[in-house]
């Protein structure tokens, strides 16, 4: 393959034809008329083409010189393209770990808003089924799991807390208000163990049907999707619940409610460096969200006149 005409050299010819003038060429470049002839018959030379036509105190560009002017345009036009694209900022990637509950139920939903505040930071996410708090040995950038704060590796900090409640479609009951006794074994939809469903059975004074039975799903997603379609009545909370209540295709049919032991925290590690920039503008931004997210529930449970403060219970 032919080796290229010197970069300098082609700018210099790149700017006698834009100007079809070795005087105006060495003007815009400064320096003098020779050099640009020169640098125009080192081109030459090397292609072995001629590139002008040389007139009487005129040029005019030869088909080849053209050709030849047209190139080298847009490969200048592409390196200065692709020169300043080095300048340009660069986005930010925050590696993102949480559990898929939390992120389909609650973050993911939300991501837009920070995306389009902050359009430098790209957020890449990673989600786990967790049935366990993130370990305290996971290795992480920035990370929002449940727990209850016993984490020694890692920084922690509150983000929300929750309080879990009976949900159901609607129309699931015929008559209102509903009658717990008139609950079945079957109506029981099940979030990963069947804790919650025997304490809310006790308190709702329910003895005749086996707290252990229904149907059990590993996601709550999947509990609230079963409820909303009207198999059943699943265990609601306001971390995942809240977009339902909100839309109205789920409510909640029995005046309990029950704290529960587990908050969500973000995790960031201990390591140096670990407050910088983005994790410190995305945990900012959670705090915000979270902030809305109270204030909403602030607002809803007084429209449920019928539901008393929530009660203590402690989960195994």
């Amino acid at each position: 393959m032919q080796d290229l005409p010197p970069l300098n050299a082609l700018r210099v010819f790149a700017a006698a034809a834009k100007h079809q003038s070795f005087t105006k060429a060495a003007e815009e470049l400064g320096v003098t008329q020779s050099a640009v002839s020169k640098q125009v018959a080192n081109v030459e030379q090397h292609l072995g083409r001629k590139l002008f036509e040389r007139r009487h105190r005129a040029l005019a560009l030869t088909s080849d010189g053209q050709l030849c002017a047209n190139a080298v345009a847009e490969c200048m036009a592409r390196l200065s393209d692709k020169l300043q694209a080095l300048n340009a900022p660069r986005s930010k990637k925050l590696p993102v770990l949480t559990d898929t509950d939390f992120a389909q139920l609650w973050l993911f939903p939300r991501l837009p808003k920070f995306q389009k505040a902050h359009p430098d930071v790209e957020i890449a996410l990673t989600t786990l089924s967790y049935s366990e708090p993130i370990r305290d040995d996971e290795p992480l950038e920035f990370a929002i799991s449940w727990g209850r704060g016993e984490w020694r590796h890692h920084i922690f900090e509150p983000l929300l807390t929750n309080t879990n409640f009976l949900v159901c479609k609607p129309d699931f009951f015929d008559h209102w208000p509903p009658d717990p006794n008139r609950i079945s074994e079957h109506h029981l939809i099940q979030d990963r163990n069947t804790f919650w469903w025997a304490a809310f059975l006790n308190i709702l004074g329910v003895q005749s049907i086996n707290p252990a039975g229904g149907t059990l799903y590993n996601q709550t997603y999947l509990c609230l999707e079963a409820a909303a379609r009207g198999d059943g009545i699943a265990i609601g909370d306001e971390v995942s619940s809240r977009q339902y209540l909100d839309s109205g295709r789920l409510i909640i049919p029995f005046p309990v409610r029950l704290p529960a032991p587990d908050s969500y925290y973000i995790l960031t590690p201990r390591s140096e460096g670990a407050a910088q920039e983005p994790s410190q503008r995305f945990k900012a931004w959670l705090f915000e969200e979270a902030a809305e997210h109270r204030l909403w529930f602030t607002d809803f449970w007084p429209s449920q006149s019928s539901l008393p403060p929530a009660s203590g219970t402690e989960r195994r």
